[in-house]
């Protein structure tokens, strides 16, 4: 079979993205309908042609998580109906054309869904119901810039990923009715065109905006995977039965997929407990897809890493209503970064205010606050510099750490002398020593009920209202042995402790009660961040990333997902399409984005949306 060249493609993404890589991606709020530019392109399993199979085009849904997608060719113009709706058919050589005669909204996200063919097997009665692969095309106000489409394993790999969040299966990508799930899905279909060329059907090695690198080889040995299925009469052969009992829905457990394109989704979804070493033996020997993987991972995660280019190491995250990650850096200017990892702030990050940043958060108005070595710095969601701040946190020149935001729009300030509170306007509303806490605060974290919580570093954890009177304190760890360095609170209230110097990580009811849950790789947590579904993900000291459902069950590998960085700091912060965003200050402004790993969650992180999905 031949192989794909080794070829480093950088930027032959869909055009109709292209435009995207400055900013988070809005929906357009256009809702009329308008007729659709025509679809042309080809269907391949690995290098073969698949005849006669049938092509849908597909809008996502936008009327709640699992709903059903949207079939949108017109039957009169169609080869054919069905349960899934109509469809054309791909001739001799793979190709296939839907005609502009039908409507959409500028801003539904389209797919398109391939069904079943013969991937070039010598017998023509062949139709191979295991073949299932989708392509994802974006916005339908973009429809006429997007070229020949190449829909073929890799690009069923990097939609599965992209799109996890939102997947269900192959007829079900959705997302909610609000209009930050839309920015969110818009977002994910993006973030297809960081993994692959649609037009080239290959793994990208680099992102088109030139700052990020890509598994490219991770990728063809997934699409290689699927590809030993789709190549073959039907699901009953021997690679198909592979993959499917390796790839369910819960892993190696729950549903047996019946189609190729399901069992990406299942891959997508449990990177970690799918049969990664029998599921790696599938891209035999000589794959269509190079460059692949020479060894079986750890694991099929997916991650991108990220240069922002930026002098200083980088330190904790935030991510704003847009989905754009914002990064403070230690000795350097906060820089911005788009959802596809690009950088919107100038070269050498926002300038005003001191250069010293640590903590960021976003405030009820879209404003961002940077803890630095002086107090708080505020910039507008521009990147506009509003003003420094200090005051109302200590006498001595403090070690300032992270920040929170709390409903009334005050901001929270941790620090090593104690915790400081300021009103929106910079005003210092605690004392000129800060509130006392006789400890080193390393977080402070808000409920829902407006009491802030912070993190001593002597072992301890302690809850304060409003007012900034303590209310209680509770024994976490001891001092020198181990301690809490960071916090996250979900929608029940309960406060998730990253347990320095531990295999644990600790969870606090409002009552003080404590719960301790060890495994997934936990090894010396450093950070913890809350998705939709109230999972704790933890990033390690030792270089890998844990996580807890809302149960306390571990639900990342034993050895947990790897991080390439060791003995280090580590932040993290999860989006509203379900990626990871973890920032690594050791490789001095490296960020690693692990796609479609999480659940979607309410961003910013605001008292009243804790750990809720958009």
């Amino acid at each position: 079979m031949r192989k794909f060249s080794p070829l480093v493609v950088v930027a032959l993404s869909m055009p109709l993205f292209a435009s995207l890589a400055g900013c988070g991606v809005s929906p357009n709020t256009v809702s009329s309908s308008v007729a659709g530019a025509g679809i042309r392109g080809a269907l391949h399993g690995g290098q073969q042609p698949v005849t006669h199979s049938r092509m849908y085009l597909m809008a996502a849904s936008t009327s709640g998580y699992g709903t059903s997608s949207t079939s949108l060719l017109n039957p009169a113009n169609a080869d054919g109906t069905d349960s899934i709706g109509s469809y054309v058919l791909t001739q001799a050589d793979g190709s296939f054309a839907m005609g502009g005669d039908f409507t959409c909204t500028p801003n539904q996200q389209l797919y398109v869904l391939a069904m079943a063919g013969n991937p070039g097997l010598s017998d023509p009665t062949t139709n191979a119901q295991q073949i299932s692969l989708m392509a994802a095309v974006g916005p339908c106000s973009g429809l006429a810039n997007v070229g020949t489409v190449n829909i073929n394993e890799v690009s069923t790999i990097a939609t599965a990923y992209a799109l996890a969040a939102f997947t269900s299966s192959p007829t079900q990508i959705a997302t909610s009715i609000s209009t930050q799930g839309a920015t969110n899905l818009a977002n994910a279909f993006a973030t297809v065109t960081n993994l692959e060329s649609l037009n080239l059907g290959q793994a990208l090695a680099q992102t088109p905006a030139g700052n990020g690198t890509v598994p490219q080889s991770e990728i063809h040995t997934l699409a290689n995977i699927l590809a030993s299925c789709v190549n073959t009469s039907d699901g009953s052969s021997s690679p198909c039965a592979t993959l499917f009992a390796n790839a369910q829905t819960q892993g190696t457990a729950g549903t047996v997929p019946t189609t190729t394109a399901q069992a990406a989704i299942n891959i997508a979804h449990n990177p970690g407990s799918v049969g990664v070493n029998n599921l790696f033996v599938l891209q035999g020997t000589e794959p269509p897809f190079q460059p692949s993987m020479a060894a079986a991972p750890t694991d099929f995660s997916i991650s991108v890493s990220y240069n922002p280019s930026e002098p200083g190491p980088v330190r904790a995250l935030a991510v704003d209503a847009s989905g754009n990650i914002w990064v403070p850096c230690q000795g350097a200017s906060p820089v911005e970064l788009s959802p596809l990892g690009a950088m919107i702030s100038p070269a050498g990050g926002y300038t005003g205010g001191s250069p010293e940043g640590y903590g960021a958060v976003i405030d009820l108005n879209g404003n961002v606050w940077i803890s630095s070595n002086a107090g708080l710095v505020k910039y507008g969601s521009n990147g506009s510099y509003m003003g420094s701040y200090s005051g109302g946190n200590s006498n001595g020149g403090p070690s300032y750490e992270r920040v929170a935001i709390d409903s009334s729009d005050n901001i929270w300030l941790a620090h090593s002398d104690g915790l400081g509170l300021y009103s929106n306007s910079g005003t210092a509303l605690s004392p000129a020593s800060g509130y006392a806490t006789n400890a080193y605060v390393a977080d402070v974290r808000i409920d829902s009920l407006g009491n802030a919580w912070i993190a001593d570093k002597d072992g301890f954890l302690a809850e304060f209202n409003s007012s900034g009177t303590q209310l209680n304190q509770y024994e976490d760890g001891s001092y020198g042995a181990s301690a809490p360095l960071s916090l996250a609170i979900d929608s029940s209230n309960r406060i998730w402790v990253a347990d320095s110097n531990t295999t644990e990580v600790s969870r606090f009811t409002a009552d003080g009660t404590q719960t301790m849950y060890s495994g997934g790789g936990t090894n010396d947590p450093y950070d913890i961040a809350i998705d939709g579904a109230n999972s704790a993900w933890i990033v390690n000291l030792n270089g890998t990333v844990s996580a807890f459902n809302s149960n306390g069950v571990a639900i990342t590998p034993a050895a947990g997902y790897s991080i390439p960085v060791n003995n280090n700091l580590v932040f993290d912060a999860v989006d509203g399409s379900g990626n990871l965003w973890v920032s690594l200050p050791a490789k001095f402004g490296s960020i690693e984005e692990f796609v479609g790993l999480t659940v979607p969650v309410v961003t910013p992180i605001t008292p009243n949306r804790l750990g809720v999905m958009p």
